[in-house]
């Protein structure tokens, strides 16, 4: 039982450092791409409109949103992926 407990808890701080690394990971990567997406689209619309467009939107509103939705998938299914990974070994 204590090797149970003890493999469980390395199991889990294992776990938890590599999704919070895929998390990190995929939301500096969403974060960019949809932030240089929102600047292309926001200066095409800009050359069609008379109006000056604030392209801190794309940083304030669209960035940082990709890149939280982006962290909580990533950590999320990383977590997901481990615990059922570790269920199906634990039962073996």
């Amino acid at each position: 039982m204590a090797f149970f407990i003890t493999h469980y808890n390395s199991f889990m701080l294992r776990s938890l450092v590599k999704a919070l690394g895929i998390g990190l990971v995929s939301a500096a990567i969403m974060f960019f791409f949809s932030l240089f997406c929102a600047l292309i689209i926001l200066l095409i619309i800009g050359q069609f409109t008379p109006h000056r467009l604030d392209l801190t939107v794309s940083y304030r509103i669209i960035g940082v949103t990709a890149g939280l939705t982006a962290f909580v998938l990533g950590f999320g299914g990383s977590i997901f992926y481990d615990v059922r990974r570790f269920n199906r070994t634990a039962a073996k």
